[in-house]
């Protein structure tokens, strides 16, 4: 076996006004995937898994042949795995993160916090929001994670990014445990209100971090490792994304992560150089890709096309030079989902995949969202891709 994938998060978009109708896919420079979707195979999905959230993990779980609403634990729970926070059964876990409040609406969910800042506001939840039934654990990055003893079903919770200008009252948990944590969102607005490095904040001219917010709620991982499946194997994955990395680890992968790039660009050339070195020995390499994600939620499509080609001329080309000397190689290209560039939120619907070498014939000619939904080869689940990615003999074997 010698399977590489190539996962871009968040690659895919919708029609844009400021593109005259056309995604950022068809708008970038993309040469090398289209030559590679002409000899190879341009896929279609036509939409995401219903009834999971939309992320790139979720796609990661139904290539590998795994039925998602059967295994897929939770965001948190992921990032729990990721950060060797334990979960006991009956444990419920979220994430937390701080957004600005007035008292009655969410006036900002998206606040940018630096360490110094980050620190009086965890001291403050510690010390003052102790209880029997929950256990905080702060990580090295937000967001934070919070543990919920006996509550054993998830609540609904509302995203950060769905809450901004909206009452709190409207956005609360709901399900079970809900009293709960909705005391415990209004208690840490007495808490962190009153602390001095908000004070500051408001005075000068920034949202105040008074509010805790949980969300992506998840249970103890119960996932068969990939090698109960396939036999022993080499998986190596390059990846910086807590989930993922949680995923990855629980499915018995080895996981490299490399030093961070900016706020919305890939660090490419360490990429590139801890991928060569991987591909020679694993028998399965998944390398996960965030920028493209990362401008879509900063509302910049025009960034989006520039990481795009960036990804292609820096990462893809001299990669795939070297992979291509590979004995009987084979690539999957993926965009996990789309991440709208005018909402700035991930969005259901379908997305383009390409494999390589050719393994089903299609009229598509380039590869973004209009060719492939319209000359592509098209599948309604990603687990379908399993039997392809995978040897034959293992692929018949699913979950």
């Amino acid at each position: 076996m010698g399977c590489t994938v190539l996962l871009l998060d968040g690659a895919a978009d919708e029609p844009l006004d400021d593109f005259s109708g056309r995604t950022p896919l068809e708008v970038a420079d993309l040469t090398l995937l289209h030559r590679l979707g002409k000899d190879g195979t341009v896929g279609w999905l036509a939409d995401f898994p219903s009834l999971l959230p939309v992320y790139p993990e979720v796609s990661l779980l139904e290539v590998l042949g795994y039925d998602g609403l059967v295994y897929y634990p939770g965001r948190s729970a992921l990032r729990a795995v990721a950060s060797g926070v334990p979960l006991e059964k009956g444990d419920v876990v979220f994430s937390v993160s701080f957004v600005s409040s007035d008292g009655e609406r969410i006036t900002d969910s998206a606040l940018d916090l630096d360490p110094a800042t980050l620190q009086p506001l965890w001291d403050a939840i510690e010390e003052n929001l102790t209880g029997r039934r929950w256990r905080w654990f702060r990580l090295p990055t937000p967001p934070f994670l919070v543990v919920l003893s006996n509550a054993h079903n998830p609540p609904t919770c509302q995203e950060p990014d769905r809450i901004a200008g909206r009452p709190i009252k409207e956005v609360l948990p709901e399900g079970e445990g809900e009293t709960l944590l909705s005391d415990l969102i209004y208690s840490s607005l007495e808490v962190l209100d009153r602390l001095e490095i908000n004070k500051r904040r408001q005075d000068e001219g920034l949202p105040p971090a008074n509010l805790l917010w949980f969300h992506e709620p998840g249970r103890r991982p119960s996932l068969p490792p990939l090698y109960a499946r396939i036999g022993p194997f080499v998986g190596e994955a390059v990846t910086n994304h807590q989930p993922f990395k949680g995923l990855l680890i629980a499915l018995g992968f080895h996981v490299s992560g490399v030093a961070p790039g900016s706020v919305d660009a890939d660090p490419l050339p360490a990429i590139l150089e801890r991928a060569r070195d991987l591909v020679r020995e694993a028998d399965l390499l998944i390398v996960h890709f965030q920028g493209a994600d990362r401008s879509a939620h900063r509302k910049d499509p025009e960034r989006k096309v520039d990481v795009l080609q960036r990804w292609e001329r820096e990462f893809c080309q001299p990669f795939l030079d070297d992979w291509i000397r590979r004995p009987d190689p084979r690539l999957l290209i993926l965009c996990s989902h789309r991440t709208s560039s005018r909402t700035g939120c991930h969005e259901r619907g379908g997305v383009p995949f390409l494999f390589y070498p050719k393994t089903r014939s299609h009229r598509a000619s380039e590869f973004h969202e209009a060719s492939a939904e319209s000359n592509g080869f098209t599948v309604e689940s990603l687990t379908e891709i399993s039997p392809w990615l995978l040897p034959e003999a293992i692929s018949r074997r699913p979950f």
